[in-house]
């Protein structure tokens, strides 16, 4: 058995306004500009608009003789859009999303020199969807996949 997991942990992501935005602060701040204006896209980024504070991925793998399988988890941690508010004025807040991939394949020789894997697999094994957002076809393609589960079945040769 082999386990491996990674993690990422976002700590801090930041961008200063500049040029028109800088002056629409500046503006906010004097009073000139209502508070009620958004002026976005800067200061602490971090679970805002595709930059969640978490993403994982853990994969648990066996091998024995000509035999393999592996199990694989991807968690994004949940993040703001800051494009759509809810009637309550609420931010609208896109959920973590976990998936799960596993594979098993077989290994053997078709030739003294050359090897073959033959391996059937499942991406997104229990058929998640991505969460809803205000994207292009309803979802934050930077973050998230939504095909759905998909099954394949791979050949390879190598000599």
């Amino acid at each position: 058995f082999d386990f491996r997991i990674n993690g990422t942990w976002l700590d801090k992501y930041e961008q200063q306004a500049g040029g028109i935005a800088a002056s629409l602060v500046t503006a906010q701040a004097a009073g000139t500009l209502p508070a009620s204006v958004p002026v976005t896209g800067f200061a602490d980024l971090v679970r805002q608009d595709g930059n969640p504070e978490t993403k994982q991925t853990a994969r648990v793998s066996w091998r024995r003789d000509a035999w393999g399988a592996s199990l694989t988890a991807l968690r994004i941690g949940d993040f703001i859009q800051t494009s759509l508010t809810l009637p309550t004025g609420e931010e609208w807040r896109l959920p973590s999303m976990t998936t799960y991939n596993l594979s098993v394949d077989y290994r053997f020789k078709v030739m003294e020199d050359g090897d073959t894997r033959v391996k059937l697999g499942a991406n997104n094994l229990f058929d998640k969807r991505a969460p809803l957002a205000d994207d292009s076809f309803g979802y934050f393609a930077d973050q998230h996949s939504d095909l759905g589960r998909y099954l394949y079945l791979e050949v390879q040769y190598s000599l």
